[in-house]
């Protein structure tokens, strides 16, 4: 969000899963970044300045904690800064060693 912006995180506990929910209202994914976003080495940046990893990694990381990890976007809605444009969604299983009330908390993050 090179203008600034808004990300709105929250975490919950519904039907024995943890669910960790990202929003913002930047400009957006093109469905064609979104298909490919886990996927290992894809970046949309020169070689110099990423290695494409960061998703792919939180990917692996998920499923290896028997969880999902979605991501949805619609470009170019989110600059009135009420729309939301992308939002990841993951959900893992609560074992007795992770246990959360029903909201654990919810942060919302302004940038200028």
């Amino acid at each position: 969000m090179p203008d600034g912006g808004r990300i709105d995180i929250s975490l919950s506990n519904k039907a024995g899963r943890a669910h960790l929910k990202l929003i913002d209202n930047g400009e957006g994914i093109a469905q064609s970044v979104l298909d490919n976003l886990f996927v290992p080495f894809f970046s949309t940046l020169p070689a110099s300045q990423g290695e494409g990893m960061g998703l792919s990694l939180c990917y692996s990381i998920v499923r290896q904690h028997l969880g999902d990890i979605q991501a949805e976007s619609e470009p170019g809605q989110g600059h009135d800064r009420i729309h939301i444009s992308s939002q990841f969604l993951t959900s893992v299983p609560i074992t007795p060693f992770f246990c959360l009330s029903r909201v654990y908390f919810v942060k919302r993050i302004e940038t200028r």
